[in-house]
């Protein structure tokens, strides 16, 4: 059989990518052999292409067993159950298991893997840079595409790095050099004075400290010089006459940041930004450097949350459109008149900047617009998402549990003839062994002789409970005074 070589390499920021043509291409931290989903498409479509689609057959039916018996575990339901679930929908997996790695499907005569060089690496290396900018304004260094890193040192603390390319060739195949700020300065800017040195890595020993922007030049300010994005472009790119996230701009949403410098410094960068609520305490996605800015939100007490109801700016344009930005989680918003706010039916998933005014409602369920009033519609659980009432009655059901809304595809009866959803069932409900009926977890029973769980009511009808509480199918032996063995009643 032909030998599959596969190009890798690890670029600056830890990621090891592993490429073949067209076929399919992933990133992973580790300088290994990478994990893949051995469900998917395109693994699935990769292996016929070599001719291995029988041959790792065995190996993948005892990752989907494996992966069956935890879940069979942490769900508290039937190994058989399980399975069956496993088998119909395998992407259940990777919530109890982690995906397998290349070199331990694929036999070893086959795979190998071989050392990428870039040829436009320089290029590449650029984003590296804008992306997480150096501090000072000294001239770079020739070839090094020198950026700031923050990593975990022994002691658990997030600490600064300078990562760079020390030649050309390291260039070539995303071998990177991580010194010390202080380190790196003193070796390569030879003529900057130690008092110099020390107030930058002073500078940077205290970039953590998160910044929040609430005028609306400051947010256009940040997000235009910061993560790129789909909203992280200069006005010239949207249809809006103004920039689409102003309308963040004196609301209830601010924009928290990390840089090394202050806003107004000429070489601003963020390196880091996400929405915030103040008032509740809340944080939405984070573009960026999301460790040290989670770290630093949940320092100032804030926790992660969804943005649905917070006020933004209402901004006509043309008395044909509004100004509106893409809007992260929910891509929805709500026309009150006189303000918006974040969550609804309206469609905010547009990267142009606008939305047109007196536009019908969009429903995500039907993917089209609809005559149903959009203050009418109903949140849809499972889809984490607002829908209309037209879809939720031709498509959905409300849980008998938590009264919640969710799509009948993911229904579960319950013996009582209770409608659960599946996440719920997963999480609080069981099916009896005995009767392959379905039960609140308050009803389970577990039978001592058999490892079984079942319902209490069968148990009470059909097994035997010791005075000491533990449940048998079968009455235990006692024995008698004489020593002898005898049944126990049930």
């Amino acid at each position: 059989m032909e030998k599959i070589f596969i190009p890798t390499f690890k670029d600056a920021a830890g990621k090891f990518t592993i490429q073949n043509h067209d076929i399919f291409s992933f990133s992973y931290g580790e300088a290994i052999a990478p994990q893949v989903n051995p469900f998917s498409r395109y693994f699935q479509d990769f292996l016929r292409s070599i001719g291995l689609g029988d041959a790792i057959a065995p190996a993948l039916e005892g990752y989907k067993d494996n992966a069956a018996h935890v879940m069979a575990d942490r769900r508290g339901i039937t190994l058989e159950a399980a399975r069956a679930r496993i088998e119909a929908e395998p992407d259940y997996i990777s919530w109890y298991m982690n995906y397998p790695r290349l070199d331990t499907l694929l036999p070893s005569d086959v795979f190998k893997m071989l050392p990428w060089r870039d040829k436009n690496w320089r290029d590449n290396a650029k984003y590296l840079v804008q992306e997480n900018p150096l501090p000072w304004s000294y001239e770079a260094i020739e070839d090094h595409f020198a950026h700031v890193l923050f990593e975990t040192n022994d002691e658990g603390k997030r600490e600064p790095l300078v990562v760079f390319f020390a030649s050309p060739e390291h260039g070539e195949v995303r071998r990177v050099t991580k010194m010390k700020p202080g380190r790196y300065l003193t070796k390569f800017y030879p003529s900057l004075d130690g008092e110099t040195i020390k107030a930058i890595v002073s500078m940077l020993d205290k970039a953590d400290g998160v910044k929040f922007a609430a005028s609306t030049d400051d947010i256009v300010k940040v997000y235009t010089n910061g993560p790129r994005s789909c909203m992280a472009y200069e006005l010239e790119r949207y249809e809006s006459n103004i920039h689409p996230t102003s309308v963040y701009g004196e609301s209830d949403l601010q924009l928290a940041y990390l840089s090394f410098v202050d806003l107004d410094a000429p070489n601003f960068r963020a390196t880091a930004r996400c929405l915030v609520w103040p008032e509740r305490k809340l944080y939405g996605r984070i573009y960026g450097d999301d460790l040290r800015m989670s770290a630093a939100l949940k320092a100032e007490g804030f926790r992660e949350g969804r943005l649905d109801g917070a006020k933004i700016r209402r901004i006509e344009q043309d008395d044909e459109y509004l100004v509106m930005p893409y809007i992260d989680g929910c891509c929805a918003y709500t026309d009150h008149g006189d303000y918006c706010t974040i969550g609804g039916n309206k469609d905010a998933s547009s990267t142009s900047g606008v939305v047109r005014l007196n536009e019908s409602a969009y429903c995500p369920g039907l993917d089209d617009y609809v005559d149903d009033d959009a203050d009418d519609f109903v949140f849809v659980t499972d889809r984490d998402e607002y829908c209309s009432p037209t879809y939720v009655d031709r498509y959905c059901f409300q849980s008998d549990r938590d009264g919640n809304t969710y799509t009948r595809d993911c229904r579960v009866r319950m013996a009582n003839g209770d409608i659960w959803s599946e996440s719920e069932f997963m999480d609080y409900g069981f099916e009896c062994e005995r009767t392959g009926r379905n039960y609140d977890n308050d009803d389970a029973v577990h039978l001592e002789d058999t490892n079984e769980t079942v319902c209490l009511s069968w148990a009470e009808a059909n097994a035997h409970c010791a005075d000491d509480g533990t449940w048998y199918a079968e009455a235990p032996e006692a024995e008698d005074d004489s020593g002898d063995a005898v049944m126990v009643a049930a």
